[in-house]
């Protein structure tokens, strides 16, 4: 396989056309590379606001089918229906939407990874955000602002 070459006419593009549409000369191949020069230089949105609204769709549908097994518990132990060993995994003698085997072992596995991940991802995120936070901010601010709030409670 040949090595990408670089178009010829690539090759005798002008500084002033550089300078008039960076955009197609340098682009994110200039850009990655002053960014990846200095890891101060490397910030990324996490897309806080977006997490939290998956998690709280994963949360819903977690919620949904814990809802949903504790009806099949609920019926299996009904007098009127089939005796169903309701102390096992074994033998499941339901199938299709009834079967609760299939929900516990695959289907909420996979929902309460998913959802174990946002949460662990999201609660990362904030705890590195206030530690920068406490390093960035000067201690005597924190020393003056608890002072003020130790005053302010006396003469109330």
């Amino acid at each position: 396989m040949d090595s990408p070459r670089r178009p010829s006419s690539a090759e005798s593009v002008t500084q002033l056309e550089t300078h008039e549409k960076p955009w197609k000369y340098i682009g994110y191949k200039v850009f990655s590379r002053w960014v990846a020069s200095d890891p101060s230089f490397f910030i990324l949105r996490r897309f806080g606001a977006l997490n939290v609204r998956v998690a709280l769709s994963l949360q819903d549908e977690i919620v949904q089918l814990e809802e949903k097994l504790d009806y099949m518990d609920k019926r299996y132990s009904d007098r009127d229906i089939p005796d169903v060993h309701n102390g096992t995994f074994r033998d499941e003698a339901f199938t299709g939407d009834d079967d609760r085997q299939a929900l516990v072992k695959d289907v909420l596995p996979e929902k309460l990874t998913k959802y174990s991940m946002c949460l662990y991802d999201f609660c990362k995120d904030f705890k590195e955000t206030l530690t920068l936070i406490y390093r960035l901010i000067p201690e005597w601010l924190f020393a003056t602002r608890f002072s003020w709030t130790l005053s302010s409670r006396r003469y109330r």
